[in-house]
């Protein structure tokens, strides 16, 4: 909610951004005023001059800030979403609609609500033109949120028609333009309202994007021995002494190298170029060349003895240990806003629950996939977990192939 915080502080510095504006430029059409009638023919035309420049800079000051006003509404709109749900425990039952009433009038189901500040757009409107009246200039703004959509996995975008138009007090000009926006509203940063209403409020999770796109990817394949393992790969090669390594029983060994006596016990599984000599019983692959800057150190991997391939699963890892957020088909910001699980969308997000937090927030867990929208709907699914993962760890065997979880990782379905 940090993000969100931060967000709302500039937004109260911006909402009077217009205000400042003619305040600023409102000195300079009382000069060209005063400038214009004191001096007479020649000096009124530079008067009139200064005026006309002065207002169109005016003119599109307020239009600008048209747009940072929605945008700046549109992001409170979000956050009093979220806090509604919070304090509710259940989703909007329609969002686009809420978000809508919430930019434009500052409340929700009628109520008003404390961030939108006062009336929302309307407000915001109506005192441009009451100081743009007292200043010599006529405004009239006519604005309609036509929708609300989401743009992108991480956009929501606000429809919105507007009509303004200046009009100057003493007949010198006019000013009018008609136009459509779509103000993307960013979501990085926001609660998700899915696990708001899920948890009834008790646990709270951020927005923020993985740095990744793919979760697993296939390192190498081979012939496979003694079931399946996983670890941390550390790679030796060009006859480098493999010494005392610490914790050698969470590794997988990638050697580019002679096997015999090596210490391959030690680890919790090999990647070898020659098959070995001895009998092992860890798993290990063979593998007919190790190329170059496959294997990196330090990456979680599973060793898959029985499909004869090894499985880089460091990103899935990630996803889970962080919380990030992947776009994929799934419910979209404004469906989770619906408290939805079983919508599905082009433009959804997925993400996987850590069920230690949820009990550390006084939430009962379910031995269930971690994939959220999973979680909290009641859809029939096959579960299962993923090697590699930790215990409490399961994916619906129905999402593995849009997450990019090969099958061969899954075991213990039920």
């Amino acid at each position: 909610m940090k993000a969100k915080t931060d967000l709302l502080m500039e937004g109260r510095r911006g909402q009077f951004f217009s205000i400042i504006t003619i305040l600023m430029v409102l000195p300079i059409v009382a000069f060209s005023i005063t400038f214009g009638g004191a001096m007479g023919g020649y000096g009124a035309d530079v008067g009139e001059q200064v005026r006309l420049k002065s207002s169109y800079h005016f003119y599109h000051s307020v239009e600008d800030d048209l747009v940072r006003a929605s945008q700046i509404l549109g992001d409170r709109a979000i956050l009093s979403s979220i806090n509604q749900i919070v304090e509710e425990g259940e989703g909007l039952e329609d969002s686009s609609s809420a978000i809508r009433e919430l930019i434009t009038n500052g409340t929700l189901d009628g109520d008003q609500k404390p961030l939108m500040g006062e009336h929302g757009m309307d407000g915001w409107t109506d005192r441009i033109e009451d100081i743009s009246l007292k200043r010599g200039y006529e405004v009239d703004i006519e604005k309609d949120i036509t929708g609300v959509s989401t743009g992108s996995p991480w956009e929501v975008y606000v429809h919105t028609d507007y009509d303004l138009e200046l009009v100057d007090s003493g007949g010198l000009f006019s000013l009018r333009k008609e136009r459509a926006r779509e103000m993307p509203i960013q979501l990085e940063g926001s609660e998700d309202p899915l696990i708001a209403a899920g948890t009834g409020g008790l646990v709270s999770m951020e927005i923020v994007a993985c740095d990744f796109e793919h979760l697993t990817e296939s390192l190498a394949s081979g012939d496979g021995e003694n079931s399946w393992t996983y670890g941390e790969i550390v790679v030796f090669e060009n006859g480098s002494d493999i010494g005392d390594l610490d914790a050698a029983e969470d590794k997988i060994l990638v050697l580019k190298d002679e096997v015999d006596h090596a210490p391959l016990e030690e680890f919790s599984g090999a990647v070898l170029e020659k098959e070995p000599e001895e009998h092992y019983e860890i798993p290990y692959l063979v593998v007919d060349e190790i190329e170059s800057g496959v294997f990196e150190n330090g990456t979680r991997a599973v060793l898959d003895g029985e499909n004869d391939k090894i499985t880089e699963i460091e990103n899935l890892y990630r996803m889970w240990e962080s919380s990030c957020y992947i776009p994929g088909n799934a419910p979209s910001f404004l469906q989770r806003l619906e408290n939805d699980p079983d919508a599905r969308s082009e433009n959804g997000l997925n993400v996987f629950l850590r069920k230690g937090e949820l009990e550390a927030g006084g939430v009962q867990t379910r031995d269930r996939s971690n994939l959220a929208h999973i979680y909290f709907s009641d859809e029939d699914v096959e579960n299962c977990r993923v090697k590699g993962m930790p215990e409490s760890f399961k994916i619906d065997k129905k999402s593995t192939g849009g997450l990019g979880i090969p099958e061969t990782l899954t075991f213990d379905c039920e």
